[in-house]
Formats: structure tokens, sequence, C-alpha cells
């Protein structure tokens, strides 16, 4: 059966203006106990005409800032000065100065990737609603992953939904737990299986947790049986593996064009590459 393609006169571009608020960290904990510690100090009306000028700035291009500032003011609290009691208001700010906005489009927007929409509802006979992933590129050229929906009708006319202004990244969680067996054959698969790592198994259980590995670890740390330099290096490569497992969720409320999945693992510090999203059809029928 011959085939027919069209090309059609639609063109994706980016939006420079769609940024994202991530994390920020200066080198070396001195920088970052310094900018604490200057925000400490800050007279309180300084400190809360600094944050109403901040929030006014950013609101306009982050739907929930302050909560983002609250994250990024959770991983800097352990350089809080101890026995520090700090507002609401310099709370708030420490968490602002330890963010930085990301423009995720930038440099290139390509390689599409669509899926039918698992809402078909309310659409006329022969359209379909679609989800599309595109790689984006921004500043420094790190890839992440970003969202468009629209609907496809019976004539084949591609209509996108509108982009909206805003663009949030999810949810992170780490894997709650990890299967051994699995666990040991990625560290195969690296090249990073070695006596050390044997003997950190060998204490787990079939299924662990993160923090269990964590306490094995802090164990050999503190009674060392191998070499020190060799321990580190192991550590490193089985911490590397946990962290590169995670979970991520978005909030409801956001929107399929709000939604980007922006590289936050270490060996992710490069971009992510292209995503291929496909409809599964399981046995039982049952679409996800």
């Amino acid at each position: 059966m011959d085939i027919k393609i069209k090309r059609k006169k639609k063109i994706i571009l980016g939006d420079s203006s769609r940024v994202i608020a991530r994390l920020h960290m200066p080198d070396g904990p001195y920088r970052i106990h310094k900018i604490i510690q200057r925000i400490v100090d800050l007279p309180d009306a300084t400190a809360e005409n600094l944050l109403e000028q901040i929030m006014l700035d950013f609101s306009e291009r982050h739907r929930d800032i302050k909560r983002v500032f609250g994250l990024h003011l959770n991983k800097v609290k352990d350089y809080v000065p101890r026995d520090t009691e700090i507002s609401e208001t310099k709370a708030a700010l420490i968490g602002a100065y330890f963010t930085m906005e990301y423009s995720i489009e930038s440099a290139a927007l390509f390689n599409p990737s669509i899926v039918p929409h698992p809402d078909q509802s309310h659409l006329d006979k022969g359209s379909m609603r679609f989800i599309m992933s595109l790689r984006a590129t921004g500043e420094g050229h790190v890839s992440s992953i970003v969202f468009r929906s629209g609907c496809l009708d019976q004539d084949n006319t591609i209509i996108f939904d509108p982009i909206s202004e805003y663009v949030e990244t999810p949810d992170l969680h780490l894997d709650p737990d990890y299967d051994r067996h699995l666990f040991r054959l990625k560290l195969d698969e690296m090249g990073a299986c070695n006596e050390i790592t044997a003997y950190l198994l060998g204490q787990l259980p079939e299924i662990f947790t993160y923090n269990e590995l964590r306490e094995k670890i802090g164990a050999l740390t503190s009674q060392p049986i191998f070499s020190e330099a060799r321990q580190n290096e192991t550590f490193d490569v089985m911490y590397w593996l946990t962290n590169s497992n995670y979970e991520m969720s978005f909030r409801p409320d956001h929107r399929i064009s709000e939604r980007v999945i922006f590289p936050v693992s270490e060996n992710e510090s490069r971009g992510i590459e292209d995503a291929r999203f496909v409809q599964f059809t399981d046995d039982n029928g049952e679409v996800t």
C-alpha cells in the first residue's frame, strides 16, 4: 500500500522567555556561609524590601516562586548558623539568593515525538488529542525534555493548544528501595564490581533502602578494612547509581506545556537525551 506523506507548514519554535527557577550553588562552603550570614545580618526592613522586589520580579515568570525558594532553602539549611532564629522573610530571601533562572529553549527545540493523549473525550469524530515531547536546548547547551499538546482533526490538520507562559520542574523522589540483584547487575555493567561492593551488598537485604546502604557505607568508612582510596572511589560509584534512580511527579494543576524534565542527577549533568514515549496496551486491555 502506498503511503503519501505531506509536509505541513506548522513550525515549532522555541521561546527564550520561558525560564525555570533552578538551584544555584556557589563553589565552596565558604561562599555559601558568607552569603547566608550577610542575609542574616540584614535589618528586617531591608530584608522585607528586598524580598518584595524579588517577588514582584520573579512572580511574573513563575507560578509559585515562594515554594521554589523554600525548596532551595532546604538545600542550604545546614549552612545556616546554629542557634540562629530566621524570620520567614529572611528564610525566603536565603532561598532566593540560591536560585537562578535558566532559559530552557533559548538555543534549540527539536526531535519531536508524539503519542495519543490519554484523554480523548469531547472530540469531533475522526479527531485525536495528542501529547508531543521535544528536546529543548538552553544556555550552555544543556538539554531537557519539554511538552506540547493539541489535536489532529479528521483532515489531518494539526491544532496546537496555547503554550503556557510558565514552566515548572517536577518534584523528585529517590527510589524508596533497591533490588540487590539488579543493583549488582548494574554495577557489573558499569565495570564497578569489586570486593568492596561485594562486601557491602552482602550485608544488605534483597530489597534495601538508600538509608540502609548509607549506614553500611558509614560503618565501613569509620572502620575501613580495604584501601581507603579504593573505598571512597567505590562509595562514589554506588552513591552515583542510587542518586541516578528516581521518580518524578508533576502537580495536577500543571498544564502539559508547563512541564519540563530537566537534568538533576550527576549522570545527566550534560543534559537529557531524546525521550520516546509510547502508548502501551497491557494484556488486560489497560492503556498507559
